[in-house]
């Protein structure tokens, strides 16, 4: 593919950025004082932190070195050849090295420290009270003193350069993988299943791409460990190497048997370290896994509850959770492990070493034992760390492969479609000649395609058999079939400004035709035939034609010429508001727009709203009615203003009137006023009717253009037999808009790809805060802590603390028990008699206190596996079952990036960091603790310093955690604005691309991205802020035992040596382990964040589908219940004056009148009866309420006012499981998910294979197979040759391992509706109900799918709504609603005299 040309993505002006921070990051306080001086009602806000962020760090700097990089080394970053190790490099590679050079320098100033404090302590002994001596003894204690400062500051800046390679690391990696995916194909999973052998990276590849959510939160967040791992392993590894030689320097040979253990400790960690790898790469792939299938039952969960499978689907997902739940328990085992080994490690060393040195025949004062206690107390950090590191470098480097398997994945084609039109070909807006066109695939072979040829035979697409076998071969749940749908042109010209239609029955490829012309399917030359198969439909064609003929690389591409606008059948919205939806970047012409609000007649939607177009449109467009979101999708289309259109259906959930309507604005505004080109697929055969006569009909038949215009009107004609007009007069449709339209003088904007973004993005961002995620505010609070600790036991708890705080407790009572063993050496002292009186030598003793602290760390290492893992299940078990359960409210008030970032990130959090940092905390905590105690107990006159500093460093982390904790939360409510972003860019892909609007999708993600780089790295850098502080404070305790040292050594005032070395030598280790202890509870505290944040789920109002009395909200009276007369009637549904609304009403204190004004119901007074086993149709305008029926039937959602009953029963006195179970839908969007038919038909595979199969063949209903559904060979997984296309096998009845993918994308709609259909064969309800269930099918396809309906509802009641009236005839009664009141019922024969009523215009439009 050809690289694209770099681009500089700008973002809107903000404050002036700081150069960079001055050591003490002194510029930060006014943020801490900032949050400080919030009001209760108050927050942070993005706006409020801009003005903390450096000029190397911001996001819009590091975008413009990221593409000038890439432009300069394109060779670099061609498609499917990304070397992100390059871009990486230059990106984060300076911050990384800087970051190395100051660990090491960090630890040569401690090893100068503990040098220093050698030569002390040999002064010491020998000290003769000399001047000279004292001097330098002295001068030794200063320099002491500013070695540690220096090395604090050191240590800090190191941190800060960490903070800046997180900030570039993640800015680049979330932009790439961002930008990649407006670029790549979309393919079917069975496609993919397999890398490419040819890429260079195959070797990493994965049976299924990364999720792009998993890739963005837990990939980004595993790689940012990168520095850490990376550079504390070699610090920690050249920390080790220069302790042991200075042990040997003070023990010489001795340490030989020592340095043997910890060569083998090593190859230990190095193996484990491998395993992890291993480990964490198959759990990611099960992250995947089980981000794929809760998408999917997010967006389809209205119809999980309509079937109440929620237990179903929570069980497929805890099923999934298992398998990710077990690879974690291997790590958290490892873990563990690992734990215990390297915590004993220390006490090994320190055992063996010694009593190597006393075996040989030495003193233990002569080994000055307190540089031995100070270098193994700088050793407890890099043997604690280094477990950790190796883990983190394991699994950096799986996130670092599944991000660059995604970087190379293939590209869309760009110079398949060719623009640069020859002079000749200008009134051509289309031109596809000798091509065949396929679903991408990644390792399927290209000679698939080049072996189709058009002289196969056809078959025609079946959908009821009536001879069916019911002997057929029962296909085995795990077979791989192959099926393979190609679209063949050899010659398709459309003109321009041309109309065209596309008709043909389901699955025949009609989308494919509009998705080949959109470049977004697999494009391949096709030598020519002598079959004809293509679409000549005018005579001005004919004779082009013959006069006009491709040069020879034209062939097998897209001529296109024009600009494209296009409205797919499933609708794409995007969280915001209604007319931004519409505008999709434009600049805002209000006269224009208005237009745009005619032509699609939606006018009357908007007056219905409150805020107007200004209405927020929630997730996909779920507070929307399925037609006021075609309408919207259609009004953005023509406010674009493009050259040509492709219309998918556009017309499937709109009633008949409306549909009309914008057909003849179309043809009059599109058409006729502005000479646009129009390919319109269309199911609804009666508008063919009322169309102007030079017009193009592309009649599709399993995959072949037919051009017969005998067999195209034969076609049409048996699909029109279903319309009787009979008892109407013919009738043209209005065309008063149509004449507003013409009479108007509409000034468009002379440059349509102007992005307004400022203006836009402004709104966009105002809109957002308004809506925006509720944050908790100040301390986290008790009942969060109280969840988590719940979800562990409180008595893990308890123990975990006490087993993570023994062990130190034991390692420091070890070293106050070997400066005894020297002062009794030295003057016979006897203060720990107590445990000596049990031992009869040196050896015994310190064996058994060694054992004693392995002891320790063994039950402390089982404790925090256990304790790991408890929380980790329960807790994602109780957030997975209140997100299930939840109140419809709540998925309509919340954009799946949220949720999903509450599943993923937070979740991944609770699983890996959270215990891990809280471990460390303790362990740093309990030395942090113990060593200011020891100090106190030798120098008791040091206690009123060191508390004075520790009320000092108490204030400093206390407001440090304040301002930590609001940029935490702020930044997990940015990451989730930014996921929700990432989500709707995915479903709404081909549309994007389409519109050429990849640009200002980019820069509105570039908006967000920089607000959660900016407050993901403000809360790295407030720990910065926060230790150069500690470590000052910890300078201050040191300088105090300086001080102190002085003035005793000055003053000669007599005292044992060794507590004078003891004394500096905690010093020195508490000025190490302080800062890190402050800095790990602070991490810790951020992490706890996640559980606040899962913990708000916890709150969601639940459905208990096992409790009746579920609505609460609802008002009765007396006059609503069941006379006697209608006990005794054979009714299944009565509706008594039933009030629906979807307004929330939490102002509880407005009277009764009051709320009557304020709400707008969607039904209002709505009554009727419905006799078992009636037959009875729902129409109306598109969100007049039909829909809301169906809703509150269901107990979806609550009515205010009104009764409902079934058999007789209030439905209120139902359970909610009780009530859906009595009733089967086939929803207006149904459900599917990545699995094989026959777990989307029975989830729960509760009936047999042979019992499904017998019941899908009494429906007489055939998945033919066509369009979508094809399965590429795969030659490790099936080894027979492929079939030719004639002998491809249909995915019949039987076909039940059919493998549907994420969100049954490789179905067309129409037969994800018939999947649909039966569903509710096999459930075999009492009640069935349909809410436009037919809405994407041909007529022939309708008419046949109503005959099986009515057949299979005999005996049973059916409630069907539809705006289609080909078959209305056949209900018993019809209910047509207006603005959520029923206005017109009776038979459809009744109805249709009311000259001048609803039903009668409607009928009379779609005949």
């Amino acid at each position: 593919m050809k690289q694209q040309s770099s681009q500089s993505y700008e973002t809107k002006p903000r404050l002036e950025a700081i150069k960079n921070h001055n050591i003490f990051f002194t510029r930060l306080t006014g943020l801490i004082k900032q949050v400080k001086n919030l009001k209760s009602d108050q927050q942070i806000q993005c706006k409020d932190i801009e003005q903390y962020i450096t000029q190397e760090t911001e996001v819009t700097a590091l975008i413009k070195k990221l593409e000038s990089y890439r432009e300069e080394n394109q060779h670099f970053f061609e498609a499917e050849k990304f070397n992100l190790y390059k871009l990486f490099s230059h990106m984060t590679g300076k911050n990384l090295i800087n970051g190395l050079l100051l660990s090491l320098l960090a630890n040569a100033l401690n090893f100068l420290g503990i040098f220093i404090l050698d030569e002390i302590t040999l002064y010491l002994k020998d000290f003769n009270e000399g001047q000279q001596q004292q001097l330098d003894i002295s001068l030794m204690l200063v320099a002491i003193m500013i070695n540690y400062f220096l090395k604090s500051i050191v240590q800090t800046q190191y941190q800060w350069q960490g903070n800046k390679w997180h900030a570039k690391c993640k800015t680049s990696i979330q932009y790439l993988v961002y930008q990649k995916s407006l670029r790549l194909k979309i393919y079917s999973n069975q496609n993919a299943s397999k890398p490419n052998n040819n890429n260079n990276d195959s070797q990493f590849g994965t049976e299924k791409n990364p999720d792009i959510n998993n890739i963005l939160t837990v990939d980004v967040e595993t790689l940012l460990q990168l520095y850490n791992g990376l550079i504390e392993t070699i610090s920690s590894i050249v920390s080790i190497i220069v302790i042991v030689l200075l042990i040997y320097y003070k023990i010489g040979s001795a340490i030989k048997n020592g340095l043997y253990i910890l060569i083998g400790a090593f190859v230990f960690n190095m193996i484990v370290g491998l395993l992890v790898g291993i480990a964490v790469e198959l759990m990611y792939k099960i992250k995947d896994e089980r981000a794929t299938l809760t998408k999917d039952v997010i967006e389809g969960i209205k119809s999980i509850k309509y079937l109440s499978w929620e237990y179903i689907f929570l069980q497929k997902i805890n099923s999934i959770r298992n398998r990710e739940y077990k690879n974690l328990i291997f790590l958290k085992v490892l873990d563990g492990i690992l734990t215990i080994f390297w915590q004993s490690l220390k006490v090994i060393l320190l055992y063996t070493f010694l009593k190597g040195y006393l075996d040989q025949g030495n003193n233990l004062k002569d080994s000055n034992i307190f540089t031995i206690i100070a270098l193994f107390g700088s050793l407890t950090y890099p043997l604690g760390i280094i477990l950790h590191t190796i883990e983190q470098i394991a699994q950096s480097r799986v996130s670092y492969n599944r991000i660059k398997v995604f970087l190379n994945q293939p590209e869309i084609e760009e110079q398949t479609v060719q623009s640069n039109i020859e002079e000749s070909l200008q009134n051509i807006a289309i031109h596809l000649q000798q091509v065949s066109f396929s679903w991408p695939s990644k390792s399927g072979s290209q000679s698939d395609s080049e072996n189709l040829n058009f002289s196969q035979p056809n078959k025609n697409i079946k959908i009821y058999q009536s001879d069916q076998k019911t002997d057929d071969k029962i296909c085995s749940k795990n077979e791989i079939k192959n099926y393979l749908f190609t679209l063949k042109i050899e010659n398709l010209i459309i003109q321009k400004g041309s109309l065209n239609y596309v008709v043909g029955e389901i699955g025949s490829g009609k989308t494919a035709l509009l998705l080949s012309i959109l470049n977004e399917m697999d494009c391949q030359y096709t030598p020519k035939t002598d079959s004809l198969g293509s679409l000549i439909s005018q005579d001005c064609q004919l004779r082009q034609i013959k006069d006009v003929s491709l040069s020879k690389k034209s062939q097998g591409k897209i001529i296109l010429n024009g600009k494209i606008g296009y409205v797919a059948q499933n609708h794409w919205l995007q969280s915001q508001t209604i007319r931004e939806n519409i505008l999709f970047g434009e600049l805002y012409n209000q006269e224009w727009y208005e237009v745009c609000l005619k032509i699609c007649q939606l006018e009357t939607d908007l007056e219905q709203f409150e805020g107007g177009d200004l209405k927020m449109v929630s997730g996909d467009g779920s507070n929307l009615s399925g037609g006021q979101r075609q309408r919207i999708s259609l009004c953005r289309a023509i406010y674009q203003n493009k050259d040509v259109y492709l219309f998918d259906d556009i017309f499937s959930s709109l009633d008949i009137h409306v549909a009309h309507k914008i057909h003849q604005n179309i043809i009059e505004y599109l058409i006729k006023q502005y000479q646009k080109t129009v390919i319109l697929v269309i199911s609804h055969y009666s508008l063919l009717k009322n169309t102007i006569q030079d017009k193009n009909i592309i009649y599709i038949n399993h995959g072949q253009l037919i051009q017969d215009q005998r067999i195209i009107q034969d076609y049409i004609q048996s699909c029109s037999q279903n319309f009787d007009n009979s008892e109407v007069n013919e009738q043209k449709p209005p065309h008063d808009l149509n004449q507003n339209l013409n009479d108007d003088k509409i000034n468009k904007p002379n440059d349509p790809n102007t992005i307004n973004l400022q203006k836009d993005l402004k709104n966009m961002e105002q809109q957002i805060e308004e809506n925006e995620e509720q944050r908790e505010k100040g301390e986290i609070k008790f009942i969060t802590w109280k969840a988590y600790i719940q979800s562990i036991g409180i008595i893990f708890v308890i123990l975990f603390l006490l087993f993570e705080l023994l062990p130190s407790a034991c390692s420091i009572f070890t070293d106050f028990w070997l400066r005894n063993q020297v002062s009794k050496d030295q003057n016979g002292s006897l203060s720990f008699h107590f445990i000596d009186q049990y031992f009869n030598s040196f050896e015994s003793e310190f064996l058994f206190l060694t054992l004693l602290s392995i002891c320790f760390a063994a039950i402390g290492g089982i404790l925090y596996i256990i304790v790991s893992l408890l929380s980790s299940l329960r807790m994602f078990r109780k957030l997975n079952n209140s997100i299930m359960f939840s109140h419809m409210t709540f998925f309509d008030c919340n954009p799946i990036g949220r949720i999903m970032k509450r599943l993923s990130d937070d979740i991944n959090i609770i699983d890996s960091e959270l215990p891990m940092f809280i471990q460390i905390f303790l362990d740093e905590f309990s030395y942090t603790l113990g060593y200011p105690i020891a100090i106190i107990i030798q120098n008791p006159w040091l206690i009123l310093f060191v508390l004075i500093a520790m009320i000092i460093a108490y204030f400093v982390q206390k407001f440090y955690r304040e301002a930590s904790r609001e940029i935490k939360r702020l930044s997990a409510v940015d990451s989730g604005r930014l996921l929700t972003h990432i989500t709707e860019s995915s479903r709404g892909l081909m549309l994007i691309r389409s519109f050429k609007k990849e640009r200002y999708m980019v820069l509105s993600y570039l908006q967000k991205l920089s607000k959660s780089i900016n407050s993901f790295l403000l809360s790295e850098s407030l720990q910065v802020w926060m230790n150069i502080r500690l470590f000052t404070i910890c300078c201050a305790v040191q300088s105090f035992v300086v001080c102190s040292v002085i003035v005793i050594i000055v003053a000669k005032i007599s005292i044992d040596y060794n507590i004078v070395a003891l004394s500096l030598t905690y010093s020195i280790l508490f000025i190490n382990n302080f800062a890190d202890c402050m800095l790990f509870f602070c991490i810790s505290e951020q992490n706890f964040v996640s559980v606040e944040r899962v913990r708000q789920y916890f709150d969601n109002t639940q459905e208990n589908l096992e409790s009746a009395k579920w609505n609460n909200h609802q008002v009765s009276d007396q006059n609503s219940n069941l006379s006697e007369q209608e006990l005794q009637e054979n009714n299944t549904i009565i509706f008594k004056s039933v009030y629906v609304s979807y307004d929330s009403l939490s102002n509880s204190n407005n009277s009764e009148k009051n709320q009557q004004e304020s709400i707008h119901y969607a039904l209002k007074n709505v009554s009727f009866t419905i006799k078992k086993g009636e037959k009875i149709a729902f129409c109306g305008r598109t969100g007049s309420g039909k829909t809301s029926i169906l809703n509150v039937l269901f107990g979806m959602y609550p009515i205010q006012k009104g009764r409902i009953f079934i058999n007789n029963k209030d439905i209120n006195d139902l359970t909610l499981k009780d009530l859906r179970n009595q009733m089967s839908i086939i929803p207006q969007f149904g459900f599917l998910y990545n699995a094989t038919l026959r777990d989307n038909l029975d989830p729960l595979n509760t009936i047999s294979v042979s019992r499904v199969q017998d019941l899908v063949q009494q429906s007489h209903l055939n998945l033919t197979k066509h369009e979508k559904i094809q399965v590429q060979i795969d030659n490790n997984q099936f080894k027979s040759q492929p079939k030719s296309e004639g002998q491809q096998q249909s995915i019949s009845e039987n076909d039940l391992s059919f493998q549907i993918e994420e969100g049954g994308k490789n179905l067309s709609n129409g037969q994800k509706q018939m999947i649909n259909f039966l569903r509710i064969v096999l459930r075999d309800s009492e009640i069935i109900c349909l809410d436009e269930a037919t809405s994407n099918m041909d007529p022939n396809t309708d008419a046949i799918l109503h005959q099986k309906l009515f057949e299979f509802a005999k005996e049973k009641t059916l409630i069907v709504i539809t705006h289609r009236l080909e078959n209305i005839e056949k209900y018993d009664r019809v209910f047509v609603l207006d603005q959520g009141i029923i206005v017109e019922s009776g038979h459809a024969s009744q109805l249709k005299k009311i000259q001048g009523g609803f039903f009668y215009n409607q009928y009379l439009q779609q005949n």
